[in-house]
């Protein structure tokens, strides 16, 4: 699309119009062509000059919309015809502010695409770090496998299974004969064998000491290298769709909350499939105008409830503003920043509130001030019985149990299923220690049983 403005005395403007059209109907390139009506030109003048008949009072300028067809046409040549026939036309196909976008946008698609393979690189290193640093850890078991007679097909097997597939197996298989070669201790591959066993062990019951040493294989390591592929992957992710994202952040807070939910549903299904970890809500969600109050033992808990809450307003500690990617989204999302160490912060993040809550949405505040592993206590904060106060909002009480599978430290994330339960509701109106007290009772209460649920789980797994 181009557009073509055409200037001239009032006497003579209607005779440079015709002209123009008539240039730009023989035109090669263009397609059609259409001079604004007087009502399309007013409402393109209302937002400088007002409302009014501005066509009648001043001499404006015109334009012709140009729907540009395949190939376009020459620019400098349809220039010069306009010129000869309509002198004051001038020709405008907007390159000058679409060419800089255009390039910003290639240079973003570029950087997502190396990003994406530096993160396939990184996890496809990780997985071969893991084969040979599993295999080197496990020159027992495998000699043990040898000695019972185990030949190399089937302790290759072993590896793949436990590895997750072809592709990972078969540089774990190559590993498999140096490691276990160096495990045997000089044995000769021959003394180490069992005639019969045709790549597997030779006569054997279906469930022998061969399956039993191959078992040791599972447990924490194989999950810790999952954990650590999980965080490269989904801060990988942040990066690429935070960049491609951008202009979705200039355009609209609508989208961007929706550009937001994508990215963290994306997270929790690499989590479940990565780390056996499912996400799950319980309790009715919050609707309206509410006061959200809620354990925070991990991140795992935020994006969980951004996740399920349709207006959420967090309000979160300033550090997280400069993050980079992070930061950005979450000013577009209309979070709060505070200085949690800063004396009178409080009413300052009242103050924020007021001038962002409209009388919808839920604020979101983590009454303990930050992050509370599970088992440690930290004393509750006013800050949200006073937004509780000062709004005469509802406020729903929220316990939570993800800090036993996804730590506020450390790079292990465990299989199970993190719960956010949404409590009680206390109605507006109530004396502030009477608040304070129901919240932090009901919170703790439910978060101990949660995390108790959660201990049940990981005791189940630990035993399997």
């Amino acid at each position: 699309m181009a557009t073509v403005q055409v200037s001239a005395p009032r006497q003579e403007l209607e005779g440079r119009i015709t002209s123009a059209l008539a240039v730009l109907a023989t035109a090669p390139g263009v397609a059609d062509a259409r001079l604004l009506s007087d009502a399309e030109h007013l409402v393109l003048l209302e937002p400088w000059l007002g409302p009014g008949d501005w066509l009648a009072e001043l001499p404006v300028p015109r334009l012709i919309e140009v729907r540009i067809g395949e190939p376009g046409p020459d620019a400098a040549a349809l220039q010069a015809a306009l010129d000869a026939a309509a002198p004051g036309a001038v020709y405008d196909d907007h390159t000058l502010w679409r060419g800089p976008l255009v390039r910003a946008a290639v240079a973003l698609k570029r950087l997502a695409w190396l990003a994406t393979a530096l993160i396939a690189l990184a996890a496809a290193g990780m997985v071969a770090l893991a084969a040979r640093a599993t295999l080197a850890g496990n020159a027992e078991v495998v000699r043990v496998l040898r000695l019972i007679g185990g030949e190399e097909r089937f302790i290759e097997a072993a590896f793949v299974r436990r590895l997750g597939g072809a592709d990972a197996g078969a540089g774990a298989g190559h590993d498999a004969g140096t490691v276990a070669g160096a495990g045997a201790g000089g044995m000769g591959g021959a003394a180490a064998r069992r005639p019969g066993g045709g790549g597997r062990l030779g006569h054997r019951p279906p469930f022998g000491p061969a399956d039993a040493a191959a078992d040791v294989l599972r447990g924490a390591r194989m999950q810790w290298l999952r954990s650590l592929i999980l965080i490269l992957v989904i801060y990988g992710l942040m990066g690429v769709m935070g960049l491609l994202g951008a202009p979705v952040v200039l355009w609209s807070k609508r989208w961007t909350m929706a550009w937001m939910r994508l990215y963290i549903g994306s997270v929790f299904t690499l989590t479940e499939r990565l780390c056996g970890l499912r996400v799950e809500w319980r309790g009715p969600v919050p609707r309206g105008a509410v006061v959200v109050a809620s354990k925070h033992q991990s991140l795992l808990d935020v994006l969980m409830m951004f996740q399920v809450l349709p207006e959420p307003h967090f309000v979160m500690k300033r550090e997280l503003v400069f993050a980079p990617v992070f930061g950005l989204y979450a000013i577009r999302a209309g979070t709060i920043w505070i200085k949690r160490e800063r004396r009178g912060e409080g009413k300052l993040m009242l103050r924020r509130l007021k001038g962002q809550h409209k009388g919808t949405g839920h604020i979101v505040i983590y009454p303990q001030g930050t992050r509370v592993p599970p088992g440690e206590h930290r004393p509750y904060r006013r800050g949200a019985v006073l937004a509780y106060e000062i709004f005469g909002l509802p406020m729903v009480l929220a316990a939570t149990n993800v800090g036993w599978f996804w730590p506020k430290k450390g790079i292990l994330r465990r299989p199970g299923v993190a719960v956010i339960e949404f409590l009680e509701t206390l109605p507006p109106g109530l004396p502030r220690d009477e608040a304070m007290r129901r919240m932090e009772t009901g919170i703790e209460a439910a978060s101990d049983r949660l995390g108790e649920e959660a201990a049940r789980q990981l005791g189940q797994e630990e035993r399997a």
